[in-house]
């Protein structure tokens, strides 16, 4: 097993993770090909007249009775972890997903201290050396993924079942004895400053540039990583790293008796003197970059304009009609972004939205096209500026007008559809249930999301537009322009 820090995919695709490894879709069960060929249907034949609730509320009760969704239980530790377990006997792969809910980094050093921590955790222990750690990763096998957000730190680990104790042994005793050395904290800013010189020009590394510009958090210095020394490390584990706030979720193959045991007697050391009070807004807030155009560089043969517009959090009342809002805005064929710009107007090579709460980030709406080509409808070669004139001409028009039914239907059973597809990867019902727990609004909104998605109505999605839209910012990339 490597171990690998996820670079999430802002990019609206199967994947969750972009960690370089494959996994097939088709492995579990014949249902998953239903599953399938029914987002496939959501996504590209909107045109067709379907009653999207009806077919999307079948789906669900189908959902809710598959193995896939089937006996979730949770546990609270008696140090404060809660543990939620979600045995799936036909499996023969294991994943642990383990969520640290972290506090907004208020400070560039805090900001950096974090980055810092986050990549260091499987870098040395307290009772291990580094030649330990390594060997006990390799034995593991799989993948190890560690991902840092403005909203928590998340390790996961997907292995074959029998790794099960060695997994949950190397994932428990990070969370108790991890150390940080002055070498280690070298070796990262090193590493990040190679990832920042490979980054190559494309639109989904520009749309993860803008959700870091547009972070409420700042955006991570790589100067000020020398001048965080272990002790400063040190501090912020022991003060963040808080049983409180840890959630652990395994899904997959294993004893869930022997699993509560182990995991119970790894952690009795993993204790807080008191509680750490963690709080934020329902509403992502975009960061200081809100309201400018910025121009950046770009060795790309296209032009891009990219829109970060303020989103709410998955614990705001609002998050199920926004996740509808944004289907109808950018997402699949029957869009309207899609037909208005690229079928009506002959614009676009890539264009839609990309909503991903589960890594904090606002909603992005974007336009790639080739600058040296001229539109079909009006035989002249589009500029940025129109190009963000057509996007938000389409935003504008969603805080002014209400969807049609047809529009509405079409948006809900693609959520939906999008919500079953990605359950269908082990990782993601691990994944799932542990974010909705850390973030506050209980492990079992897993289940119940689809129903909230029905249940959401044009009144709440013209809402959710007129509440959110309004705060956007914009940023244009040009072909050849320089930094």
């Amino acid at each position: 097993m490597k171990l690998q820090y996820a670079q999430y995919s802002p990019m609206p695709s199967i994947s969750h993770l972009k960690n370089g490894r494959v996994y097939t879709l088709f492995s579990e069960s014949s249902r998953i090909v239903y599953f399938l060929a029914l987002a496939v249907i959501f996504m590209f034949w909107s045109e067709i007249p379907f009653h999207f609730s009806e077919v999307g509320a079948q789906e669900h009760r189908l959902f809710q009775n598959s193995t896939s969704l089937s006996s979730v239980v949770m546990n609270r530790l008696s140090n404060g972890t809660r543990l939620i377990l979600k045995p799936e006997p036909d499996s023969e792969m294991l994943c642990i997903s383990v969520f640290i809910r972290i506090p907004h980094a208020y400070s560039a050093l805090e900001r950096a201290t974090s980055e810092v921590v986050s990549r260091s955790l499987f870098g040395a222990s307290s009772i291990r050396t580094s030649d330990d750690i390594n060997r006990e990763i390799a034995k593991i096998g799989g993948s190890l993924d560690v991902l840092r957000t403005a909203d928590y730190i998340s390790i996961s680990c997907y292995t074959s079942a029998g790794q099960f104790q060695s997994a949950v042994h190397l994932l428990c005793t990070t969370l108790t004895t991890a150390a940080f050395t002055a070498k280690n904290i070298t070796h990262i800013q090193n590493r990040l400053i190679s990832e920042r010189l490979d980054h190559a020009s494309s639109l989904e590394n520009e749309l993860r540039d803008v959700i870091q510009i547009t972070a409420e958090e700042p955006v991570l210095d790589l100067n000020l990583i020398s001048k965080i020394t272990p002790e400063l490390a040190t501090q912020y584990y022991r003060t963040v790293f808080n049983p409180y706030h840890t959630v652990i979720a395994a899904a997959g193959k294993f004893d869930t008796r022997a699993a509560f045991r182990d995991i119970s007697e790894l952690l009795k050391e993993y204790t807080a003197e008191s509680d750490l009070a963690i709080f934020s807004e329902p509403m992502m807030k975009l960061g200081s970059q809100a309201g400018k155009s910025i121009k950046s560089g770009s060795n790309s043969k296209m032009d891009r304009v990219i829109l970060a517009i303020q989103a709410p959090r998955v614990s705001s009342p609002d998050y199920a009609a926004f996740t509808v809002l944004q289907c109808a805005l950018g997402a699949g064929h029957g869009s309207r972004l899609i037909r208005r710009i690229r079928d009506d107007a002959g614009v676009g090579y890539q264009i839609g939205t990309s909503y991903r709460p589960d890594v904090s980030a606002p909603l992005l709406a974007y336009l790639e096209w080739d600058g040296h080509t001229a539109s079909e409808s009006s035989n002249a070669v589009l500029i940025p500026s129109q190009g963000r004139k057509l996007i938000e001409k389409e935003i504008d028009t969603l805080i002014m007008q209400p969807l049609s039914n047809q529009e509405l239907e079409r948006a809900k059973g693609l959520s939906i559809g999008l919500d079953l597809q990605r359950h269908e990867r082990l990782r993601e019902r691990a994944f799932m249930p542990a974010w909705y727990e850390a973030m506050g609004v209980g492990f079992d909104f897993d289940s119940a999301f689809a129903t909230k998605i029905l249940n959401v109505s044009t009144d709440d999605v013209l809402r959710a537009a007129k509440r959110y839209f309004p705060n956007r910012a914009g940023f244009i990339s040009q072909r050849g322009s320089s930094n």
